[in-house]
């Protein structure tokens, strides 16, 4: 006979504290990224411990830029079967989690959550990371040092505000490694926001966004 302890887990947690239904072999991956990589996979294998068909019923991702695919649905006792995660990177850098929902027909479980985490390189740092004006001040040029990463080149291909507000120029230091992205407001009249998109010729083709801005210190 079970004890009020035991009866209390088995509410709680349903039959997979018990070793029985959809078994993961891990719930988290850490994606090695390499500069220039487009997007990155994860596999995360199961299998029914259970005595009956479990159903796979919802595969939810936390974001647009992550998809799930699973062969079937339905997995008999003992049987195996992976799900498979594609997060694309686009222009995203630093350190990434995605979160991927599977709700399945395992009576009074909630759904398993499953982590894909990735730490995306950026192929140029800028040094300073933004630039700034107050208003009033003399609207003259600042520079700020575009620095390829290490054992990487990265042709900026472009440097150019978006909206208008800032004049940009942009020079070449080392090949590929090294260049000096200057800018100066139009006015510094008036507070205004922007940023400096450069183009890279990096194999993901990146655009990165330096921020701009006159700020009015009152």
């Amino acid at each position: 006979m079970l004890s009020r302890f035991a009866i209390i887990l088995c509410l709680i947690f349903g039959v997979n504290a018990w070793g029985e239904g959809l078994k993961w072999a891990q719930t988290s991956v850490d994606l090695l990224v390499g500069v220039g990589d487009k997007k990155g996979e994860a596999v995360y294998a199961f299998t029914n411990t259970g005595t009956t068909p479990i159903e796979i019923r919802q595969v939810q991702t936390s974001c647009g830029c992550t998809t799930a695919a699973l062969p079937k649905k339905e997995y008999g006792p003992g049987e195996t079967g992976e799900l498979k995660v594609v997060f694309v990177y686009g222009n995203r850098k630093g350190q990434q989690t995605k979160t991927v929902f599977v709700e399945t027909s395992e009576s009074g479980n909630a759904p398993t959550i499953l982590k894909l985490r990735a730490n995306i390189p950026d192929p140029i740092a800028f040094n300073p990371p933004q630039l700034s004006w107050e208003v009033g001040a003399p609207n003259e040029f600042k520079e700020v040092a575009a620095v390829a990463g290490e054992a990487h080149t990265a042709v900026v291909e472009s440097a150019e505000e978006l909206k208008g507000n800032f004049e940009v120029k942009s020079e070449e230091v080392e090949n590929g490694k090294r260049y000096r992205i200057k800018v100066r407001p139009l006015t510094t009249e008036r507070a205004v926001k922007g940023a400096v998109r450069l183009k890279i010729s990096d194999p993901g083709r990146r655009s990165l966004f330096l921020p701009v801005e006159v700020r009015d210190p009152s």
